[in-house]
């Protein structure tokens, strides 16, 4: 076991430059540089630092159960801490790209989308997309949500489906009181995803352009999932459970 460390600026831009190598460069080496985790240039040590140790990854849930394992806890302090979330995500770089298909998956996710792929493993400060990391985005579901989110952590830790990333890319919705266990009570059953959500009346976008126009009467983030329920407009009742319709 290590102390978990965060990284510099000059950190980061090693990083993207390894990151870089791997997606486009055949036989570049996967195993990340030790002087980069390690070395004062690139990285430094941190109060209370969590110990980590290397184990494989398959799902957000793996790495979810995993980080709450981890001494000294990673407290709320660490929730935009984006040169430890780096730092984490480098050095379980191994853990979740472990063989060439899921190597070939990291390459090819990032075709065409400039520096997006990097943030589920690096965060530079200031971009927007802090809710794509592979950690960061597990240990924020478990430790908000835990099974009331089980679709989500049981997903591949690479994946991110529609529902991980409209619930995670909107902070009011993540840090509301209801609108995420109302979004797994309308769209998933049974710790699966409900056929055509995207379309239709009452589909899953329409339910956030909704809940925006409800704001101006009600305080929709600050609602029980069981209220929001009933003031949403006919057009979702085809998604009810039907407990909710008796």
């Amino acid at each position: 076991m290590t102390k978990a460390r965060r990284l510099t600026e000059a950190g980061i831009h090693y990083a993207v430059k390894f990151l870089d190598d791997v997606r486009n460069k055949p036989g570049a080496p996967l195993q990340v540089p030790e002087n980069l985790l390690f070395d004062a240039t690139f990285s430094r040590p941190m109060p209370n630092a969590p110990r980590v140790e290397h184990t494989q990854f398959v799902t957000r849930r793996d790495a979810a159960e995993y980080l709450a394992w981890l001494y000294p806890v990673v407290g709320e302090d660490r929730i935009d801490d984006w040169a430890f979330w780096s730092w984490m995500g480098m050095y379980h770089f191994r853990d979740v790209i472990f063989n060439r298909e899921r190597l070939a998956r990291f390459a090819t996710s990032a075709s065409g989308k400039g520096q997006t792929e990097q943030e589920t493993i690096i965060l530079e400060p200031g971009k927007r997309s802090y809710y794509r990391h592979y950690l960061r985005s597990a240990w924020l579901i478990n430790r908000r949500y835990g099974e009331q989110c089980a679709i989500l952590l049981d997903q591949d830790i690479m994946a991110l489906p529609l529902i991980a990333r409209l619930t995670l890319n909107s902070i009011r919705a993540f840090n509301s009181v209801g609108v995420v266990p109302l979004v797994m009570e309308l769209y998933t059953s049974e710790k699966t995803q409900k056929t055509g959500l995207t379309s239709g009346g009452g589909n899953i976008y329409r339910l956030f352009h909704v809940l925006d126009q409800l704001e101006c009467t009600y305080d929709v983030y600050g609602m029980s999932t069981e209220a929001l329920i009933k003031i949403l407009p006919p057009e979702f009742d085809r998604w009810k459970p039907q407990s909710v319709m008796a």
